[in-house]
């Protein structure tokens, strides 16, 4: 406003560039906006073009419904893909995560005396477990009954307020006394010059099992930190897909801003929308639901709200109130009726039912299929190709080599040959479908079953 006001004449612009705004923030003011998003260009990543792709799909049949929005919310993205590996590592964590909190459930009814325990408590009765015990700053034992007292704190290992994170990686438990020590500082940095107790905490930590991560936190001095932050603020804050979808959306001319993942996990928890997928403490990944959930929680939160609840996490005294009293119980309600979309494993050209083909064979009287020759191939199969020449040759390959995985193996199929010509595939008769009618779509129809359901369940075949 200050800016604007000294200068009427370069308006929005000349107050951008007076205020010494960056210069890309100030060009795509001058860019002019589109009706709708063009194809994105192409990057080397292919997870990244599919994002971009579907992004564009998505946005474009909003547009084409509501027209195009005032401001577009994105929230950070945190992985940019989970391959199977990964996928079974993380359910793998999240089964050892659920156990954990089961056994420290059974460990606090019988200790304490308390039937259900609080998220902090069965936090702390894993940390206990993974240090082996001990405290994670002095090496001492903690005995179970100081788990729970005011004698022990939970510690985030790299500042809190600087790194935003809350992981269960970035925690220990540990003495009171130790944590007050510490400060706002990392381990290396509050003990470091003190020999005799830093080789104690390190010979300690070395002791931790599948906890590599935050053992290597331990070793970040002030300017290692300052790296790591870049570092994960890089990787996670500005995943490259969600760069790009910054500046792809922008060509639309609307407002654009970005939420931090972790944010929005906390505001969706201090709104009590978690249990309407899940439980009360944590987001059900397996139900997709979850990402409208997350969708309408970033919707409602505006850049001053973003800005209120982070600073308030850092203090941890989340309190931000619902948009509106009863958000819940529409959101509850739309739900039901949410259908996911998922990624299409088959085009609309490819098989409805075997992926080998078929087709009528007048002259068989059935329908004859084409089979690749594979150590699968039997001896029956074999007796069912309608190619006289063909059946003889692969007959005498099952006879010379007297079993199918040798005849029918990638190196010993080179010395099948029909002439000059390798046979690799065979039409085989197949006697599982009898029909006496050409293979039509007609046929292909009544072999093939659809079902759909009506608004009260009721299951409808077509």
């Amino acid at each position: 406003m200050v800016y604007s006001k000294k200068d009427v004449d370069t308006g929005e612009l000349g107050a951008l560039q007076a205020a010494g705004y960056q210069e890309e923030i100030v060009e795509n003011k001058k860019t002019e906006s589109l009706d709708k998003l063009p194809a994105p260009q192409e990057t080397s990543n292919p997870i990244v073009n599919k994002g971009m792709h579907e992004l564009r799909r998505v946005v474009n049949a909003v547009i084409k419904q509501y027209g195009k929005p005032d401001v577009v919310r994105i929230e950070m993205a945190r992985d940019l893909e989970m391959n199977t590996k990964r996928y079974k590592e993380n359910e793998m964590r999240q089964r050892k995560n659920q156990k954990a909190n089961e056994k420290a459930i059974e460990v606090f009814r019988q200790e304490v005396g308390k039937k259900y325990p609080s998220h902090d408590e069965k936090i702390r009765y894993r940390l206990w477990r993974d240090q082996d015990q001990r405290c994670a700053y002095s090496g001492n034992v903690i005995a179970l009954g100081q788990i729970f007292s005011a004698d022990c704190e939970i510690d985030h290992i790299l500042p809190f307020k600087k790194s935003l994170d809350d992981s269960y990686m970035n925690k220990v438990l540990c003495f009171e006394k130790e944590n007050r020590n510490k400060a706002d500082r990392t381990p290396i940095d509050a003990w470091g010059g003190d020999n005799d107790k830093w080789n104690q905490i390190t010979q300690a930590i070395s002791q931790w099992k599948f906890l590599k991560s935050k053992v290597d936190s331990f070793l970040y001095d002030r300017k290692g930190f300052k790296r790591t932050l870049f570092y994960f603020s890089q990787l996670t804050d500005t995943r490259y897909i969600s760069r790009l979808a910054q500046e792809y959306l922008r060509q639309l001319g609307c407002d654009v801003n970005v939420t931090k993942g972790f944010v929005v996990s906390e505001m969706r928890h201090q709104w009590g929308f978690n249990s309407l997928i899940g439980e009360t403490d944590k987001k059900e990944r397996t139900n997709h639901c979850h990402h409208a959930i997350d969708a309408v929680v970033i919707a409602s939160t505006s850049r001053s709200l973003y800005q209120q609840a982070a600073n308030q996490i850092k203090q941890n005294k989340l309190k931000i109130p619902e948009p509106y009293a009863d958000i819940r119980t529409e959101l509850e309600e739309k739900l039901k009726h949410v259908i996911v979309s998922h990624t299409p494993q088959r085009k609309l050209s490819g098989g409805l039912h075997e992926e080998t083909g078929a087709g009528y064979v007048a002259k068989h009287g059935g329908l004859v299929y084409r089979k690749t020759l594979n150590p699968e191939f039997t001896l029956k199969n074999a007796m069912s190709i309608i190619d006289e020449q063909v059946k003889t040759k692969v007959l005498e390959q099952l006879e010379n080599y007297g079993n199918s995985k040798e005849a029918f193996n990638e190196e010993n199929l080179k010395t099948l040959k029909l002439g000059k010509n390798p046979i690799k595939r065979v039409r085989v008769l197949q006697s599982k479908i009898k029909t006496t009618k050409k293979n039509t779509a007609e046929d292909i129809l009544q072999q093939t079953k659809f079902g759909v359901k009506d608004k009260s369940g009721k299951v409808l075949n077509i």
